[in-house]
């Protein structure tokens, strides 16, 4: 194909896109999956976040659910196999594609003791993911998607029990919180503060019900002033 045709494709497919809901990727680890604190279960769809979101952005947007429990924001997870976020990354973008807006909300299983990464080096592995995104929506000829970063919650150690892999991480997160503000910043992208909510007293990593709602409503707003 020549490169006038792919242009050609280029301004028809955004001339489009106009008539179709805002679509978003929602790529995190096992908040975004919706895992029930202290539990191996999954909170329904109505309680997820993620549907929440769904709920209050109302029918011109469209959200994708992308949550793996133990996922990395880069590198595979001490504890657990198939949970590089970052291989995972590109084959799930290119298959949504076109999306509008990349909500990526990961870094807590980064702060794993075996991991052994601070909140800076855990920043600049997800700063890789905007290139990432800039190639995927190049390879398709689409308008590259917006960013927006969300800093994981502050993790309860007093309230880990049996998650004894986050021993240490508490201040890992609210170091954590910093390095993805200014990273956002500095790549003129969207930032937000997901330690404005607390993590559950019966795992201290994980959001309850309440936790879950809250989140879905204050993202929506933030959502809704980007697209």
């Amino acid at each position: 194909m020549t490169q006038s045709a792919y242009q050609f494709l280029y301004y028809l497919n955004q001339m489009t896109r106009s008539k179709y809901p805002n679509r978003i990727l929602c790529y995190g680890d096992s908040v975004t999956w919706g895992r029930k604190p202290g539990t191996l279960e999954r909170f329904d769809s109505s309680k997820r976040y993620a549907q929440v979101l769904q709920k209050k952005l109302g029918a011109k947007y469209e959200l994708i659910e992308e949550g793996l429990r133990g996922r990395m924001a880069f590198g595979e997870n001490p504890y657990f196999k198939h949970r590089n976020g970052f291989e995972q990354f590109k084959p799930i973008l290119l298959s949504n594609l076109p999306i509008d807006l990349i909500i990526i909300f990961l870094g807590t299983n980064d702060t794993n003791a075996r991991a052994k990464r601070g909140a800076t080096a855990i920043a600049r592995n997800l700063e890789k993911y905007i290139l990432i995104t800039k190639q995927c929506a190049n390879e398709f000829q689409m308008k590259t998607p917006k960013i927006c970063f969300i800093a994981p919650p502050i993790i309860c150690e007093t309230a880990l029990k049996k998650y004894t892999m986050f021993s240490g991480a508490s201040y890992k997160t609210i170091q954590l919180r910093d390095a993805i503000k200014k990273m956002g910043q500095d790549n003129k992208l969207y930032f937000f503060d997901g330690t404005i909510f607390s993590t559950s007293k019966h795992d201290g990593v994980h959001l309850d019900e309440k936790e879950n709602k809250l989140l879905g409503i204050e993202l929506a707003k933030t959502i809704k002033r980007i697209i």
